[in-house]
């Protein structure tokens, strides 16, 4: 837990590290359409011009999955992994934008 209260990990702890080191690294977002926390972090994300991959959880049931796994099971959007590997787990805009600078 940060100083606020979100959840926020280095991916490889739980085994989901990018396989192929050729990819351009991109930010994934798992969410759902209609959360607003979820609607948040992709404004903030096309503010700040970051391209980011988009997996809707509620219709992939893969995608699904993926977030919980990375929750320690729990189905909490959104998830945002970073290229650098760290999860963060429903931040609000002030965490997701200190992070992002960080990346």
């Amino acid at each position: 837990m940060d100083d606020h209260g979100s959840m926020v990990k280095n991916e490889s702890q739980n085994g989901m590290g990018r396989n192929n080191m050729t990819e351009k690294p991109v930010v994934r977002v798992y969410g759902r359409e209609d959360c607003v926390d979820t609607q948040l972090a992709r404004r903030v994300l096309g503010e700040q011009g970051i391209e980011y991959a988009w997996h809707d959880v509620t219709t992939s049931p893969d995608k699904r999955e993926e977030a919980k796994s990375l929750n320690g099971g729990s189905p909490k959007v959104p998830t945002i992994v970073l290229p650098n590997g760290f999860v963060l787990i429903e931040p609000n805009e002030e965490q997701l934008i200190s992070a992002l600078s960080r990346r």
